[in-house]
């Protein structure tokens, strides 16, 4: 429009000036230009393009020359009605575009204030079922008829499934190409998110991998945290703050600027907190002012005065909770070293806010108990005279003193034993021996003891086996274990007892085959969980779908691949079947038993059985 607009104005001047006498003989052949992009049909124009003319761009528009006659006057106002023409014509397109955008914006709008209608009124809308949720549906039944899985679950999983339509197919969009076994696990899991409240579940512990780590629990702190806040938990760890503590591996640690009181031997006692985030689980621990001393130390345990350091400790961590209004539905409680957390809770601060708090205990070493003085109870708030008695503190043994993991067991809504045992040095030795004379070289890996038979015995095998082919390391690094792993074919463990099989089933995902010492009289035990009342709860988690230790997947794995292998079995399948060997790591490195898998199930089956007591 605006070069219509110009070129008329132009057309004006010229007709204007053609009235009157020429000034000067060099003004009569004066020039118009008409500007245009294209033709009246939209073709564009073959005109040479001339200089730039003040308030037109020359790349957009080209310049034609006429004469300034008559004819070129009607010209000029031609070319201006088919622009127009044209102009009209594109302005008539763009209106019914923009009037079919404001229709579908109607349209849109209409919908949207129908669906929040009917999500107000609580209206359901006849859906509309589509293909992967009626392949859904299909699958649910093929799995019934292959006997993969009975009818009440399969009828279960269609009611969970009709419930939650929409989830479902943002879910399983795509579910063609997997097997009825991977769709099983998904939908499984599924649902159990879709149904299960989330927990708030605090450990209390001595150790969290890659804080401060001295052995296994550690890294199951941190294994079980982290998958637990995967499936939708909150999950915090309180810590003392030892002098050695891995700050690198704490992000954004700081210290709170105002301290609380805690209680131990007789009087109050100020506290300082620092908290961070390691793996995305907060991370609180707790800095003693007035016992600076208890964790100032090389090591984590082995003083004369655990018992004091560790039932501060455990006091501390509960005036905390109490301090700063947490109300979490679990405390996790770990060895000997917390489980005093166990009487401390229930005669002193269940009625301060906690009342709907429960508290598990695992025991990672049934070995390590605590045997101390009855009046040494004192010192962090409780009775001794009233505790000091067989069914609770009291040793079954030596009845002079008190059994600290004991009363944690007693004290606790529930108790996992993911004990392990001691080794057995007879086998060990003659297991190093025999690698040994088929070549081999081995790597002796002791975790720290708080026994000091359990020491002297490792130092006394240390002397015995000397040898270039032999490798003696004394403090437990987890990287370090890992490198070992990676690099070795066969992985000597005491025992295939523990329930969570933490180490064999680190040696598998690195590569390494696990190997029981104890093979003639090993097998995996009924795993056992107990609560407070003694009543055993193995029942209720065959319920939830996970049963006995014994009978998940991993232990399964492990009993049919390695627990009839002896280490000689091993060394000459490595030396005279070295692609069935291959392929029996390649398999169990493809297997997945990560925390995700079922012992990270397992733990919160008994967290909801215990919030539910």
């Amino acid at each position: 429009m605006e070069a219509v607009r110009n070129a008329a104005a132009v057309a004006s001047s010229l007709r204007l000036t053609r009235t009157k006498p020429p000034p000067h003989p060099t003004l009569t052949s004066p020039k118009c230009f008409c500007l245009r992009k294209e033709d009246a049909f939209g073709n564009p124009s073959s005109e040479t393009s001339l200089p730039k003319l003040e308030g037109h761009q020359t790349n957009v528009f080209e310049v034609e020359e006429l004469e300034t006659n008559d004819d070129d006057i009607w010209k000029l106002f031609a070319h201006a009605q088919r622009n127009i023409l044209y102009l009209n014509k594109q302005r008539l397109t763009a209106m019914e575009e923009l009037k079919k955008v404001q229709e579908e914006r109607d349209l849109l709008l209409e919908k949207i204030e129908q669906l929040e209608a009917q999500k107000q009124t609580g209206a359901q809308t006849e859906p509309v079922a589509s293909p992967s949720f009626a392949d859904l549906l299909l699958q649910i039944d093929s799995m019934v008829i292959s006997g993969m899985i009975g009818s009440g679950e399969a009828s279960s999983l269609r009611k969970k499934v009709m419930g939650s339509r929409s989830q479902i197919n943002d879910a399983f969009c795509e579910i063609r190409h997997k097997t009825d076994m991977e769709l099983l696990s998904e939908l499984r899991l599924f649902t159990e998110k879709m149904t299960q409240n989330p927990l708030h579940i605090v450990h209390i512990c001595s150790e969290m991998d890659p804080i401060s780590s001295c052995g296994s629990l550690a890294s199951y702190v941190t294994g079980l945290s982290c998958a637990l806040q995967r499936k939708g938990d909150l999950v915090e760890v309180i810590l003392p703050k030892y002098s050695n503590i891995n700050l690198d591996a704490i992000q954004g640690l700081r210290r709170i600027d105002a301290e609380f009181d805690s209680y131990f031997g007789g009087h109050w006692h100020k506290n300082r907190v620092w908290i961070g985030v390691t793996r995305g689980i907060s991370v609180t621990l707790i800095e003693p002012l007035n016992y600076s001393t208890f964790f100032n130390r090389d090591r984590l345990y082995g003083y004369s005065d655990d018992f004091e350091r560790f039932s501060y400790f455990s006091r501390a961590s509960m005036d905390y909770l109490v301090k700063s209004g947490k109300q979490p539905d679990i405390l996790h409680i770990h060895n000997w070293e917390t489980a005093i957390v166990g009487p401390l809770f229930w005669d002193i601060f269940v009625h301060q806010g906690l009342g709907a708090t429960r508290v598990l205990l695992t025991c990672h070493d049934i070995t390590s108990q605590c045997l101390e003085q009855p009046s040494k109870l004192e010192l962090c708030g409780l009775d001794p005279h009233r505790l000091n008695r067989p069914d609770r503190f009291q040793d079954n043994t030596k009845m002079n003193l008190v059994n600290v993991l004991k009363v944690g067991c007693i004290y606790s809504s529930c108790t996992f034993d993911v004990s392990t045992f001691d080794v057995d040095m007879d086998n060990l030795k003659a297991a190093v021996r025999y690698a040994m004379n088929k070549g081999a070289q081995v790597v002796l890996v002791f975790m720290e003891s708080e026994t000091p038979v359990m020491n002297s015995l490792m130092k006394a095998l240390q002397n015995e086996l000397k040898d270039a082919n032999v490798r003696f390391i004394e403090k437990y690094d987890d990287a370090l274990a890992h490198l070992i792993l990676a690099g070795s074919d066969i992985f000597l463990c005491s025992s295939f007892h523990d329930p969570w099989l933490q180490m064999p089933l680190k040696a598998v995902k690195y590569g390494s085959a696990p190997i029981s010492l104890n093979l003639a009289s090993d097998g995996f035990r009924q795993f056992k969980v107990r609560d407070s009342r003694g009543s055993s709860q193995s029942e209720y988690l065959r319920q939830s779908g996970w049963g006995d230790c014994g009978s998940t997947a991993a232990s399964q794995y492990l009993l049919s691949t390695y627990g009839n292998m002896s280490i000689g079995q091993a060394l000459d399948e490595i030396n005279t079947e070295p692609s069935r060997w291959a392929w029996r790591i390649k398999d169990g490195m493809s297997k997945d038993f990560s925390w995700d898998a079922e012992c990270c199930d397992i733990h919160r089956a008994a967290y909801t059985f215990i919030k539910n007591l």
